[in-house]
């Protein structure tokens, strides 16, 4: 392993960590606030603390035609549609159903790089990427909570936000020769901070009887949770994401995220309070697996 590969590993590693725990955080928000106006909030607070970044380093920033067309469709695959799709997706089905079919994205960016961009997948990469996802699916299925019955709509939305993100992945990638990390991340936040916030106002003209776009911010335990989303989850998982495909395979990075489940479940046991399942202790295993024989196996090229 070289040094370089191990500096992917680690930004991987914390990205995890940082994703993981942002759904702790989320459920905290939710308790104040709607979906809608805590992605706006987020985006908002990401936004404000990329700026000083962005003034600082305003050479590397600069953008040309050629670069805006390079960069606007990352920025349109993430986070206008994954979020879109994903929200609205979110709405037809339970968040069980909806945590199996984004465990899918490692699957998803394989088939795409080896049927578009023509990359071989190592069998023994294939088969460690099998197994992660089935521990995924094993935490959602095997839980107790079972799955509710299939929505179609749903199911579709949630793939086309799967989709989005993981052509995100595999372009940011692809793209990172001529377009730098921060220029990556300060677009696709201010178009997420724009596009959050116009429909959040849209959504409190439409309905006056909603509260406040503000009012969550009176709750200090919504104000820390929108600071963590905002600046860590938003904002340092993104650059952490350009980074890290710097570094390694997007397959790689995809599967990392799987153990964004293990990390969410550690949370919820250990802050919450939360019971572990036998089929959780099953499914961490199964992840882990997975992620050690990516991460070991030699790629074909």
């Amino acid at each position: 392993m070289t040094k370089e590969t191990l500096k992917g590993y680690i930004a991987a590693i914390i990205f995890t960590l940082i994703i993981g725990l942002s759904f702790f955080f989320s459920k905290i928000a939710l308790q104040s606030g709607n979906f809608i106006d805590i992605l706006a909030h987020r985006f908002t607070i990401a936004l404000i603390s990329i700026l000083p970044f962005a003034y600082m380093q305003r050479d590397k920033i600069s953008f040309s035609k050629e670069k805006i067309k390079l960069i606007l469709p990352l920025a349109i695959c993430y986070p206008i549609l994954f979020f879109s799709f994903q929200i609205a997706g979110l709405t037809l089905m339970t968040s069980s159903d909806a945590g199996i079919i984004q465990a899918m994205t490692p699957i998803v960016i394989l088939i795409i790089t080896s049927v578009f961009f023509k990359d071989k997948i190592a069998r023994n990469q294939l088969i460690f990427t099998l197994i992660s996802v089935f521990g995924v699916v094993i935490i959602f299925v095997l839980n107790g909570k079972g799955t509710n019955a299939i929505n179609l709509v749903g199911v579709l939305l949630l793939l086309i936000s799967v989709i989005s993100n993981a052509c995100y992945t595999i372009l940011v990638q692809k793209r990172l020769k001529s377009l730098s990390v921060i220029q990556i991340t300060f677009v696709s936040t201010l178009l997420g901070a724009l596009l959050f916030n116009i429909i959040s106002v849209i959504m409190h003209v439409l309905n006056p009887e909603m509260a406040g776009y503000s009012t969550p911010f009176r709750n200090i335990d919504y104000l820390l949770s929108l600071l963590y989303l905002g600046i860590a989850s938003s904002l340092g998982a993104s650059l952490l994401t350009v980074f890290a495909l710097s570094k390694i395979s997007a397959a790689t990075l995809s599967i990392f995220g799987n153990l964004a489940t293990v990390v969410t479940i550690s949370a919820g046991v250990l802050f919450l309070g939360e019971p572990i399942y036998s089929a959780q202790i099953i499914g961490i295993i199964c992840i882990l697996i997975g992620v050690l024989g990516v991460t070991m196996v030699k790629k074909t090229n």
